[in-house]
């Protein structure tokens, strides 16, 4: 029997300190570091994108006015109810809690011919009511479907339209930096808002009280509510999601901030079907933690977690392994290990090659669903 000399209590705070907590999965939490983001071919999820118009038809007026028309039946906006505990007289809480109410975007897309909606996970966190609101005044209610750490999120409506207008997702990497975008939302719950300006940037980009992650920078007007709206590429394409805004006043100063929706794309697929999912955390190896933690190796990332009867677990997988290679991928950072994973569908066999002592052990998982309750 092999035994296992490693102080978990240092792999724990070392892991800790470097801030860097790998993916549930590989797939689920999954979080982007800065660096180009993984890429991988997925189910289609949307119809192929309207091709982008001519360099004159860029700088027509008419083209905006023609793509917003186009775009905004898509764009909703929803409404999260939460219930707090508050405290009454005597320190007794009010029955029913306080309600509140917080107001963001998203839009509809198109999924194996069925339709839903695409927000950011600020937008919906902690709700117990979804509300969707579209522009012709329709109402009705949503559910979560799932919800990202990368903030992004799908919901479902519940009674809404059999057929609702959805927009098409577009190509975040071939879009300039340069380009004519516009985002559509209800920034401070003012429906249907547009602004228009261009792409300012694309790349990674520091994250307050967060990691750096890769994003679209735009100077088109983004403010509160804004979030989970789409911005959008001139022919109607979907090439970001609007998230956030850098500025010292909470309001904008021209520097707005999109998940560019490739990123989503790779999101969709596991959001939706609950998986592909293999049941590991990890966090990042490195020299200085694998000789605290009494590592053979300093590459790859270590499994810190296994959940019972995951696939991983089924598979023979145990906490201390150090995940060299999925598949052909060497896995060097979490996005590699959530790249590896998302690329393949529920019930695909994943071959994952870890350092375990100091020898090397290849285990066949094969890719499940999320059990309820997990998230």
């Amino acid at each position: 029997m092999v035994v296992h000399r490693t102080n978990w209590a240092v792999v724990i705070v070392v892991s800790l300190i470097v801030g860097l907590i790998g993916g549930l999965g590989g797939a689920y939490w999954f979080q982007q570091y800065g660096g180009a983001r993984p890429g991988g071919s997925l189910p289609p999820v949307v119809p192929s994108p309207s091709p982008v118009p001519t360099q004159s038809a860029q700088h027509d007026q008419s083209q905006i006015v023609k793509t917003v028309a186009k775009v905004s039946p898509a764009v909703v906006t929803i409404t999260a109810t939460s219930r707090v505990q508050t405290a009454g007289p005597f320190g007794m809480p009010f029955p029913g809690g306080e309600e509140r109410k917080s107001l963001g975007s998203g839009f509809f897309f198109d999924y194996n011919d069925k339709q839903y909606i695409l927000t950011n996970t600020h937008v919906i966190a902690g709700a117990q009511e979804l509300t969707v609101r579209m522009t012709d005044g329709t109402e009705f209610r949503a559910r979560k479907l799932g919800a990202s750490p990368a903030d992004l999120a799908v919901i479902e409506p519940i009674d809404g339209p059999a057929h609702p207008p959805t927009l098409p997702l577009g190509n975040s990497d071939t879009i300039p930096v340069g380009a004519w975008v516009i985002a559509v939302g209800s920034p401070f719950g003012i429906d249907n808002t547009v602004t228009v300006g261009v792409v300012s940037r694309k790349g990674p980009t520091p994250i307050p009280e967060s990691q750096s992650r890769y994003m679209i920078q735009t100077d088109a007007a983004i403010n509160s509510g804004n979030s989970g709206g789409p911005l959008i590429d001139l022919a109607g394409n979907v090439i970001g999601v609007n998230e956030m805004i850098l500025s010292p006043t909470g309001t904008n100063l021209g520097i707005g901030l999109a998940i560019p929706v490739n990123d989503a794309k790779e999101l969709m697929y596991f959001l939706i079907n609950r998986g592909p999912w293999i049941g590991i955390s990890t966090v990042p190896n490195h020299p200085g933690l694998a000789k605290a933690a009494g590592l053979s190796t300093s590459e790859g990332l270590i499994i810190v977690g296994v959940v019972p009867q995951s696939p991983a677990a089924r598979a023979g997988v145990q906490r201390g392994d150090v995940i060299l290679r999925v598949d052909a991928l060497v896995i060097k950072e979490p996005e590699d290990l959530s790249k590896a994973i998302l690329i393949h569908k529920i019930g695909d066999r994943i071959s994952l090659v870890v350092q375990r002592d100091k020898e090397k052990k290849t285990f066949t998982v094969e890719a499940g669903r999320v059990p309820e309750g997990l998230f």
